[in-house]
Parts: structure tokens; sequence; C-alpha cells
């Protein structure tokens, strides 16, 4: 005998009576990113209470934090697109970062460097860290030779 629906605004048909599609939740992919970063000062010691800006640059729409006790900021969740990270802290040049690609479930990390100064002056990075290299497996063909033999235990 099939288990009742909980809802009967919403049946899975024929599987509504299969449990363990009932007891699990469908979750649906997430069309959004994040921006995740640590603002550091010249000495390499974490900023904190920095205030982050994340700006849409295509429509606009900015989003206002501030980083942590450890130095960190997360920007989430972001809708895919480009932005802008600006970084501002008295006593502080304003770093500005971007314009960064933010992709569905992605999690681009943008690292800030603040320079000792004038709040009015800007340090622009360019740059955005590297993408983790897997290291290629070896050359087998240049191991081995044809007609060769190894000895095998």
């Amino acid at each position: 005998m099939p288990i009742p629906s909980p809802s009967p605004a919403f049946s899975l048909g024929p599987l509504s009576s299969y449990g363990p599609c009932r007891r699990h939740p469908l979750w649906a992919q997430k069309d959004a990113g994040a921006i995740v970063g640590l603002v550091r000062d010249a000495s390499g010691a974490v900023v904190t209470g920095a205030k982050v800006t994340v700006v849409d640059v295509d429509r606009g729409i900015q989003l206002t934090l501030s980083t942590n006790d450890a130095g960190q900021y997360v920007a989430s969740p972001l809708r895919i697109g480009r932005y802008t990270i600006t970084v501002e802290k008295e006593g502080f040049k304003k770093a500005v970062a971007g314009p960064v690609q933010v992709n569905i479930q992605d999690r681009v990390g943008v690292d800030l460097k603040l320079e000792p100064g004038m709040a009015t002056e800007v340090v622009t990075v360019t740059g955005q860290r590297p993408q983790l290299e897997t290291p290629k497996p070896p050359n087998l063909a240049k191991w081995w030779t044809a007609g060769a033999s190894m000895p095998f235990p």
C-alpha cells in the first residue's frame, strides 16, 4: 500500500510510493557564485574590519561587507557576471581589483594587499590568483621501449 503524499499539490506520479524519493529533498543547481578573499597589509598581517565593496559591473548592483577577524571576506551569493572589488581601511590606500568573472557555482578567490597611505590614493590589482595546476603524469613511453622486458616480482 503506497504511503500518502504529504503535499497534494506536488506529486512524483508513480514514484510517489517509492520511499527513497520521498525521504530526500530534490535540490536544484544554484545559478550563483561567490567571491572570497583575504586582505593583508604591506607587512603581510591580516587587516580586520576593512570595508569591502563588490560591484556588479553590468548591472551596477553593489554589496558592501567587512573583513572578519582573520582578514577574510565572502561575497555570496552573486549572480553570474563581472565584478570589481574595492577594499578600504583608514590609514591605507584604497585597493581595487577586477573585473573578475563569476560563473555558476564559482568560488573566485581575490586576495588584496593594502598599502599605507591616504584613502584618496588607489592601488589597482590587475592579476588574479593563479589557477591550481595539477601535475601531468609521466610519459611512460620514454621509459618503456618495444621488446624490453621488465622483471616482475
